[in-house]
């Protein structure tokens, strides 16, 4: 197996680079000097990094192809091209879907708006491609196991900063002056209470593989006298995060029972 060229592991370098930074970027950033604070920023982020993305992809293709190499044993190789992209699970509903956005802004009335969206959130053809190729280029580069790892830990840093966010929102502590409600419905970062919830859904499995290996390997621990500190962090880190739930269970219990109540009484909760 002839090693690969610096340039085509910078390449995937950038790839896996523009996946991380949009999982981490996207779900975080809002922009209080623009007119709509959140989905055109965000789109018009993701699909910049989505091109920086299919350029590298660009040049790792044809770095590939400027430089042939000697074809292994095997029946897939000599297989023709569309019957590889057939065995691939997914590929042909993904580019059905896709080739229903294209002709649906070919024929559009507007064609331009459909293509790039509309002003309040962008939401045309374009980003929506940016989606799909985001998520091709994963499904392409991801191949080993220390590469989704660091996807699964990034997702989780992006959603405990929304959330974190939104429990700022939520105590009245947010110096930004919002014009909508968002103490009794959180925006966070992503400004609709609606987007957070589907977001956290999403994240929350992620999450608890991440929390069972931990607590796995906490209890798996042997306890070491030359490495204290090991077990003496699961247990701090167990502390905490008791303490955090037997402060946190009752305010939520208290503000689910506000909520209930105000749904009862007709009264709107604050």
């Amino acid at each position: 197996m002839s090693r690969p060229s610096p340039v085509s592991v910078w390449c995937e370098r950038v790839i896996e680079g523009g996946w991380l930074l949009a999982l981490l970027l996207i779900p975080t950033y809002f922009n209080l000097l623009s007119a709509r604070h959140f989905e055109p920023d965000k789109a018009t982020t993701l699909r910049s990094i989505v091109m920086i993305m299919l350029a590298a992809a660009l040049i790792h293709a044809l770095e590939k192809i400027s430089s042939p190499r000697p074809p292994a044993n095997g029946d897939a190789n000599g297989a023709p091209w569309w019957r590889r992209v057939a065995a691939v699970p997914l590929a042909v509903p993904t580019l059905i879907y896709a080739a229903v956005f294209a002709l649906a802004t070919v024929v559009s009335v507007a064609p331009l708006v459909s293509f790039w969206g509309s002003y309040q959130r962008l939401q045309g053809t374009f980003t929506n491609l940016s989606y799909i190729m985001l998520g091709v280029l994963i499904a392409l580069y991801l191949r080993r196991r220390a590469q989704l790892d660091r996807l699964v830990a990034v997702m989780i840093l992006s959603s405990l900063i929304a959330a974190c966010y939104g429990l700022v929102q939520h105590v009245q502590l947010d110096p930004l002056p919002w014009r909508g409600d968002v103490v009794s419905r959180v925006a966070s970062t992503m400004g609709n209470s609606i987007f957070v919830a589907a977001y956290m859904i999403m994240v929350l499995p992620y999450a608890l593989y991440r929390g069972i290996i931990a607590v796995h390997h906490a209890r798996s621990s042997q306890v070491s006298p030359s490495q204290p500190s090991v077990d003496l962090g699961w247990g701090a880190a167990y502390a905490r995060r008791r303490s955090a739930l037997l402060v946190g269970l009752p305010r939520c219990a208290g503000g689910c029972g506000r909520v209930v109540s105000a749904d009862r009484t007709g009264a709107a909760p604050r």
